[in-house]
């Protein structure tokens, strides 16, 4: 089996930046809340669109790295994944001794955006009559 080496370093990319992405959703959402800086923002829910939208990104990186992949289903598992792992950061804030805590709210955003990015994914990026089928 010959393996074009530019499309293997291009799924990597994805990889890369998706591990990035992910890192740095965990340090934003688990470094205490007195080390963020006080931004004077008047928009109804800030924090929950930053949610959807950390997720969707996540979701979006992930599938595509994984979007030629022949697992069945492998964008359920990237949304199981996706809100997997922001429930883990949510635990981990309850648990933390310091200004953070767990919200459901929190994780009904993560789930939008996770969402957002499928709906973009089936219905936008799909070719034509590809992404109305079970994902």
């Amino acid at each position: 089996m010959i393996i074009n080496n530019s499309w293997v370093l291009k799924r990597l990319k994805f990889l890369l930046a998706a591990s990035l992405w992910l890192l740095s959703v965990a340090v934003a959402s688990l470094i205490s809340a007195n080390y963020l800086p006080d931004v004077e923002v008047d928009v109804t829910y800030l924090d929950k669109l930053v949610h959807a939208a950390f997720y969707m990104v996540a979701t979006f990186l992930l599938y595509l790295h994984f979007r030629n992949s022949q697992q069945p289903r492998i964008l359920l598992k990237i949304a199981m994944f996706c809100f997997g792992y922001g429930m883990i950061i949510e635990v981990l804030q309850y648990a933390l001794p310091y200004n953070r805590g767990f919200e459901w709210a929190d994780m009904m955003a993560n789930g939008f955006g996770i969402l957002l990015a499928i709906m973009l994914i089936k219905f936008v990026l799909s070719p034509a009559g590809q992404g109305k089928g079970k994902f």
